[in-house]
């Protein structure tokens, strides 16, 4: 990421606004036909992409993306960095259309050095990095989408002919073309956006919801045949989910929130034509991202560290908070969990952890703890 203020802007010294590369020999800007921008530009920030020989660490490769500051998705090939901006349109009787988009560029790493790809449209908005997925020559997107549609006050226009379509949309594009090839716009509830998206090869999981109000459908999207793409969901739900983790055998984990107080691991299942809850976790606390969790399909175990812990017991009747390791074991027949409290300062993001043998080993900034699990 890369910023320049515009108060200090000399436009006769390029390394004033434009990101530099030292290779040893002084700072030098980026050459322009390597700078990247829209035609409308609506920000002064860049994310750089560089190219690195691991080999010599010489540099094979870079380019400035200006403007293009939002969510970063990196497959065996390509690197795909999105912007967000609205678009406003009239139609033919007058009534304006306020529409948010996103560009996706893309970026060829395969050879030696970095190739500009093109810019791929896409309505909507990306929830994260998670929210892409490159497989077989396609570029899938789940986004979330807003669009406003009014007539002007100047044209006889009312605030009650105001409509808004609020919803969540599947897009694929074909990469030799960078065409989109197949869509399913506004598959979910309307009025909903996007929490979470999970690609799995031909499978896709997204959770749903209106924020505010706490409804969790979860969508499993069957993508083995693009031209007859089929889904199944949970139905509304509590809660909604922030990460979905595939475990395989028809399980899909989700980590999420019951409520602003409660946070939810809840294991979804497909049975027949239809995906069903079947086994919760809840409690009080701030779980972490991925990067933190134990996920070992192997024996169905799932560990993930939370701040400012909290559990109440049968009696709903709670002791303290503290930080705290949480190992979950399923199958079947039910749910077992396991607490662990950890050092009163440890954090969840930093904390990892692996089973071996029978035995958790949970790291955190201060120590090393060790748990013989049954």
């Amino acid at each position: 990421n890369y910023t320049f203020n515009r108060g200090t802007v000399d436009y006769d010294d390029p390394t004033t606004f434009v990101p530099t590369i030292d290779s040893g020999n002084g700072a030098e800007p980026i050459e322009f036909e390597n700078i990247i921008y829209p035609e409308k530009i609506t920000n002064t920030g860049y994310s750089v992409v560089a190219l690195v020989d691991t080999d010599n660490l010489g540099l094979l490769g870079a380019n400035a993306l200006l403007n293009f500051t939002n969510e970063v998705y990196v497959s065996e090939n390509n690197v795909y960095i999105s912007r967000e901006y609205n678009e406003s349109t009239e139609d033919a009787d007058g009534r304006v259309i306020n529409s948010n988009k996103s560009d996706i560029a893309i970026l060829d790493y395969s050879g030696e050095t970095l190739v500009e790809k093109g810019i791929i449209t896409v309505r909507g908005w990306t929830e994260d990095q998670y929210s892409f997925d490159e497989l077989d020559g396609y570029l899938r997107v789940v986004t979330s989408s807003v669009d406003n549609s009014y007539v002007p006050h100047n044209q006889g226009g009312t605030l009650s002919q105001w409509q808004t379509i609020e919803n969540v949309s599947l897009y694929i594009f074909d990469l030799a073309t960078n065409s989109l090839a197949y869509k399913v716009e506004d598959f979910a509830i309307q009025g909903e956006e996007a929490t979470a998206v999970r690609f799995d090869g031909d499978m896709c999981y997204v959770c749903t919801a209106v924020v505010v109000k706490f409804t969790d459908p979860v969508y499993f999207i069957d993508l083995s045949d693009y031209e007859n793409i089929g889904s199944v969901d949970t139905g509304v739900i509590e809660g909604y989910s922030d990460h979905l983790i595939n475990y395989g055998e028809g399980f899909l984990l989700g980590i999420g929130r019951v409520n602003w107080d409660y946070s939810k691991i809840e294991i979804y299942e497909q049975v027949d034509n239809s995906v069903i809850g079947t086994m919760e976790y809840k409690f009080i606390g701030e779980y972490s991202d991925y990067k933190s969790y134990l996920v070992n399909r192997e024996n169905n175990i799932f560990g993930f560290g939370v701040d400012y812990f909290y559990k109440e017991n049968e009696q709903g009747v709670g002791g303290r908070q503290y930080q705290c390791y949480v190992l979950l074991q399923f199958d079947e027949n039910g749910l077992v969990s396991r607490e662990i409290e950890l050092h009163s300062s440890a954090r969840a993001e930093y904390i990892r952890a692996a089973y071996v043998d029978g035995y958790l080993y949970i790291t955190t900034q201060f120590d090393l703890i060790v748990e013989k699990i049954n």
